[in-house]
């Protein structure tokens, strides 16, 4: 008998999480397990990489109730919350969630359905969702960042996580963020890292460019959600600037979509940038650009894992990163990248030592090209969360 399982998520836009969801339903048996997609927002980017055999449910929003006076009450909750959004914006993501629960956690409907095992595919709402609003014999959550959660959020999240079978971590530094945290669900935890499918990957990087890569010049890639925070833009624009002082020839092409985009676009203006730097937005096939780049950089402040760069570790593709908290467990420095503190010259200096360094830059070149491609072996651990 096939096992039916419930995967929840935000949407399938172009995040590290989703790509990873995406890779793992390409690896799923589905003559032994169903599988129900439920999301809150659709119209992703990795939608059209769904198996046909995943079965989308309806978006997931909140219900507008029956009966004159639910439905007014339902109206004022959401006039009221729009007052809140435009008065007080939300400070975080975490403000947002427990906002949205709190207006509308009885208006989102349960699920119907009894499922063998449901996964929560990201923190937060998911989350929150999947262990009030669904009936399954197994749960499972996913953190996909290292976590810094104040008392007060503590508080509040471990209603929801205590409800969990298990919460999976995607890297063990992840998983020590979480437990330091939450130390008394420390045995409810497991790292499996996000799934990287070689053969999809490569496949993809096949297919053509939609934009012409600039000749003549280093072409550098940067592929990663617009947000100064975490994903550390502010650094890397001043490193682009830098490199332009320095009179190094070379085009850095962005790929992503987020908040700080206006912030963003304003300060590469201010500077002058707008010569050597694109915003190309979001696609739905990243893999070509890394094919036809030099060098992939990574400036983050913290990351979960950092699937970009394990993309670009498996289509060899030299990569420049920050030394944020669990890189090494994808990048030697001076072997198969460099790793740089977070100053704008070390970065600067490492991406000008690979690009002019030709010895250098085909050494990690060909370790990355000997490196394994690939983590099925994390996949099977999935396996045994679902039963099969």
């Amino acid at each position: 008998m096939k096992k039916n399982l419930l995967i929840v998520i935000d949407s399938l836009g172009s995040g590290g999480a989703e790509k990873s969801l995406i890779n793992l339903l390409g690896f799923i048996d589905y003559d032994r397990v169903e599988v129900d997609l439920l999301m809150f927002g659709r119209g992703g980017i990795n939608e059209e990489y769904l198996p046909c055999e995943v079965n989308v449910l309806p978006t997931l929003a909140p219900e507008v109730p029956a009966g004159f006076l639910k439905r007014v009450a339902f109206l004022v909750k959401k006039y009221v919350y729009s007052a809140f959004l435009r008065i007080a914006p939300p400070k975080t993501a975490n403000d947002d969630t427990r906002r949205i629960w709190r207006f509308f956690s009885s208006d989102y409907p349960s699920q119907p359905k009894t499922y063998d095992v449901a996964f929560a595919y990201a923190q937060r709402l998911p989350s929150i969702y999947v262990a009030e609003k669904v009936n399954a014999s197994n749960k499972y959550t996913w953190m996909n960042v290292t976590i810094h959660h104040s008392v007060e959020l503590q508080k509040y999240y471990d209603r929801y996580l205590s409800k969990f079978n298990k919460v999976i971590c995607v890297s063990d530094v992840v998983r020590q963020s979480f437990i330091k945290c939450y130390p008394h669900l420390q045995h409810n935890t497991e790292t499996i890292y996000d799934i990287v499918n070689p053969e999809f990957i490569t496949a993809l990087s096949q297919k053509e460019c939609t934009v012409e890569m600039t000749d003549g010049v280093i072409n550098i890639l940067t592929v990663a959600r617009l947000n100064f925070e975490q994903k550390g833009y502010d650094i890397l624009i001043q490193v682009c600037n830098e490199l332009k002082q320095r009179g190094l020839s070379f085009h850095w092409n962005i790929l992503g979509d987020g908040k700080d985009k206006e912030k963003i676009k304003s300060m590469i203006s201010s500077l002058g940038l707008e010569d050597c730097i694109s915003l190309l937005g979001t696609v739905a096939n990243p893999y070509p650009y890394f094919k036809k780049s030099h060098i992939y950089v990574q400036t983050s402040r913290y990351e979960g894992y950092g699937l970009s760069i394990a993309e670009a570790r498996l289509l060899n593709i030299p990569v420049v990163t920050t030394a944020y908290d669990c890189v090494d467990l994808q990048i030697k420095n001076g072997i198969n990248g460099i790793i740089t503190s977070y100053e704008i010259a070390d970065i600067s200096d490492a991406i000008e030592k690979l690009v002019g360094d030709s010895d250098l830059y085909k050494e990690i070149a060909d370790n990355l090209s000997k490196e394994k491609k690939g983590n099925i072996e994390e996949f099977k651990k999935i396996q045994k969360l679902i039963g099969y």
